[in-house]
């Protein structure tokens, strides 16, 4: 994999921004996320909300796929999450991250492009991501300044499918026909969720309140929704929910940020962040796009 350096001292750019969002340097090893990670974040929220979640269990499971759900068994609730959530998120972060906060022209836009294809299609190929993930590596090593962030936001991100999921339990999703609705509700609910996880006394925790966490959602489900489109265009096939229980994550990403009662919260809360965040994800939508029209 061919690597690139940013062709301006923005490397300026990206330490003002971690600067001014409170984010503070951090070792390396802090990205090295494990097992154990997922049942703190997991703790942390339910210690948050006490004691409304505390009879919910965390369940991860290791089949390899973007995925995380709300279980009910008899008389045992919970949450399984996949590791593989958090090794795509990593990454797809880091890149989105870099093309936000530093000049990346010419034939280094075409090898960012390149990784970050790579990086969003490994979603739907967990073998592909166990061959290159030693591939990725270095954006971390290189570029600091960014992981600051990128660690941040995809942490975020993670909380918020963990609140999607509690979600499900709190408004007695297993007991209603399942339909895409349901994850409407979900993904409003969780979103409320975030916000209260997200406050500044919350400093000092394991979440680590930032400004710019209560976009988390937003990226998320706008990141789903490129890679959904990319799924498409190179394949000519569906993503494996399309035309499913489960909306489309483009539905779900304009129902976040166009309601009145959670996007306007969004823009309010985190205006500056995703304001660098949101063109950056819709510029790359566009890139795709022309890419595989072209070739069509």
């Amino acid at each position: 994999m061919a690597k690139f350096v940013p062709t301006n001292t923005s490397i300026e750019v990206g330490e003002a921004i971690a600067k001014a969002h409170g984010v503070k340097t951090e070792s390396a090893s802090l990205l090295k996320r494990s097992g154990s990670f997922y049942a703190d974040v997991f703790s942390e929220v339910k210690e948050a909300f006490k004691p409304k979640f505390d009879h919910i269990k965390i369940d991860e499971f290791t089949r390899m796929q973007v995925n995380a759900f709300a279980t009910s068994n008899y008389d045992t609730l919970g949450v399984k999450i996949d590791q593989y959530l958090d090794f795509w998120l990593m990454p797809v972060y880091q890149l989105v991250t870099m093309r936000a906060f530093y000049r990346i022209e010419g034939d280094n836009l075409a090898v960012w492009q390149d990784q970050f294809e790579t990086a969003l299609m490994t979603r739907f190929d967990a073998s592909a991501y166990r061959e290159r993930r030693h591939e990725f590596a270095y954006l971390f090593e290189d570029f600091p300044e960014a992981a600051r962030i990128s660690h941040h936001l995809s942490l975020a991100s993670l909380v918020f499918v963990i609140c999607h999921e509690l979600a499900h339990h709190e408004l007695d999703h297993f007991n209603q026909p399942y339909a895409q609705r349901l994850e409407y509700e979900a993904d409003a609910r969780g979103f409320e969720l975030l916000q209260l996880l997200y406050q500044p006394d919350r400093i000092g925790t394991k979440l680590h309140w930032r400004p710019f966490s209560r976009s988390g959602a937003s990226i998320f489900l706008r990141l789903l929704d490129v890679s959904d489109h990319l799924q498409v265009w190179k394949t000519g096939r569906e993503t494996v929910r399309s035309g499913g229980t489960h909306p489309s994550s483009e539905d779900r990403f304009d129902r976040i940020m166009l309601s009145e009662q959670h996007g306007g919260q969004v823009q309010r809360d985190s205006r500056e962040f995703w304001g660098g965040f949101g063109p950056v994800c819709d510029r790359v939508f566009d890139e795709f796009k022309q890419k595989y029209q072209k070739r069509g």
